[in-house]
């Protein structure tokens, strides 16, 4: 699924924004394992996407704690369902 600027936001990587060849190859092998990861783990996967929500989020509204762990920065990050 893509959003109205192109950006997906299903948790699937966009190869076609990626311009650096050693990336485009990481994510062509191992982009397959996120969403495995996100299934195990989905307090501990975020996206590009999410980690930029979360720190707008935190700059506008400020932090629920001085130190954010990455569960932190997820539930802050990803939109209420």
């Amino acid at each position: 699924m893509e959003e109205a600027d192109g950006a997906r936001d299903d948790g699937g990587v966009g190869q076609g924004v990626l311009k650096t060849p050693s990336y485009r190859t990481l994510y062509a092998l191992f982009g397959w394992l996120f969403p495995l990861f996100n299934a195990v783990a989905p307090r501990r996967v975020t996206t590009t996407r999410e980690l930029g929500r979360a720190m707008l989020s935190i700059a506008r509204d400020g932090a629920p704690k001085r130190v954010l762990e990455a569960p932190d920065l997820v539930a802050i990050g990803r939109p209420a369902a």
